[in-house]
């Protein structure tokens, strides 16, 4: 389980503004706990451990908000209130530099969180795919099953003639025998 650090993170993760005011976070959650919550997602979804994940990181940082909020955001001390805003990681303005190494941005965040979210949607098209060619062996498979059966079936049926034709030889050999017979008597 990830350590939300910070607001901002709380805020990314919940996919809402960093000056959001408490009913945004809890609907953001809200929202979040409709698609993610486990109780809600089918037992043979491929995603299902993925969404499982963002379930507890949202509410992970739903609790962060709402700790914060409860010590800093409802009557609380300035300080308080000072050190809710210092720990609002802000991306370092530098103009044509590039970011501080080792600081977390938003930006940033977003970016892994886009590249994780096309990774999974790569991962499930993928084993859709893999599923697709699957359901196309099974079928191949059951066509010669019937096919083969159906030779089996022919098979059969030949040697059932087969049986009844010599039958019916046996029989007029046998009438023709007992007919010589009785004409010798």
């Amino acid at each position: 389980m990830a350590n939300i650090n910070n607001h901002n993170e709380a805020c990314l993760i919940l996919g809402i503004d960093t000056d959001g005011a408490r009913e945004i976070w809890k609907s953001a959650y809200r929202s979040k706990c409709q698609m993610y919550h486990p109780d809600v997602l089918p037992e043979n979804d491929p995603d299902r451990e993925i969404n499982i994940e963002n379930y507890m990181l949202a509410k992970e940082a739903y609790e962060f908000l709402e700790k914060e909020y409860e010590t800093a955001g409802a009557g609380g001390s300035m300080v308080q209130k000072e050190k809710l805003q210092a720990s609002v990681v802000k991306a370092p303005k530098v103009m044509g530099s590039a970011p501080v190494p080792g600081a977390s941005t938003a930006m940033e965040k977003r970016r892994a969180r886009k590249k994780a979210d096309e990774k999974a949607k790569q991962n499930k098209e993928q084993r859709y795919k893999e599923l697709l060619e699957k359901g196309k062996k099974i079928r191949q498979e059951e066509k010669e099953k019937r096919i083969l059966d159906e030779i089996r079936w022919l098979r059969v049926a030949e040697i059932i003639r087969n049986v009844m034709a010599e039958d019916a030889k046996r029989r007029t050999a046998e009438e023709n025998l007992t007919e010589i017979i009785k004409s010798k008597q």
